[in-house]
């Protein structure tokens, strides 16, 4: 037996709404206010540059491009063989009560990776970077943002970035030294 005019239409509105809010709450969780990872190498201060390891160490650059405070809870590294990977620094100890690491509206933050490759093991195998996040303001965590690459990748950054600083050194010296000298001459 169907159901009158009015039910019919009741149900038919309720399930676009419920369906409408479904896709609103996905939204809302999985895409608004997400912040993004990539590796990010920094030279440090020590020139002229010697080993890559130790001069242009890698990072992890987690920016938030959104409004509000967000909170990195931890950082996980996943995938079968690969080398051990680690931050130099603890994500969510004694950084904010509810033990999470926060990143201001606009901000990024850099995390210092450091690894370890055993014999055997291979650098390129791809490496799952897990981090799990949330809005400060928000009780349940939001869907992970993930970044996959491999050790290998990473030394080929580092390798990369001291090449280029030490392209600029080398440009630079040479580059200002007639500088130098038309202007002691003149």
């Amino acid at each position: 037996m169907a159901d009158g005019t009015w039910t019919e239409a009741v149900k038919f509105w309720g399930g676009l709404a419920g369906i409408g809010t479904a896709a609103f709450t996905l939204w809302d969780r999985a895409v608004r206010s997400r912040p993004w990872v990539e590796p990010h190498i920094t030279l440090s201060a020590g020139f002229p540059l010697g080993m890559a390891e130790i001069d242009t160490p890698p990072h992890l650059r987690v920016h938030n491009p959104s409004r509000r405070t967000i909170g990195i809870r931890t950082v996980v590294f996943h995938g079968r063989g690969i080398p051990r990977l680690a931050l130099t620094e603890d994500v969510g100890r004694d950084v904010h009560p509810k033990r999470l690491l926060p990143i201001g509206a606009g901000k990024s933050r850099l995390f210092e990776v450091m690894w370890v490759v055993e014999p055997g093991q291979d650098a390129e195998a791809t490496v799952w970077i897990v981090i799990w996040w949330r809005p400060l303001a928000a009780v349940l965590p939001r869907v992970p943002i993930l970044l996959r690459t491999s050790v290998g990748t990473l030394i080929r950054l580092q390798d990369a970035e001291a090449q280029r600083a030490r392209d600029e050194e080398e440009a630079r010296r040479l580059g200002t030294a007639p500088v130098l000298m038309e202007a002691g001459q003149g």
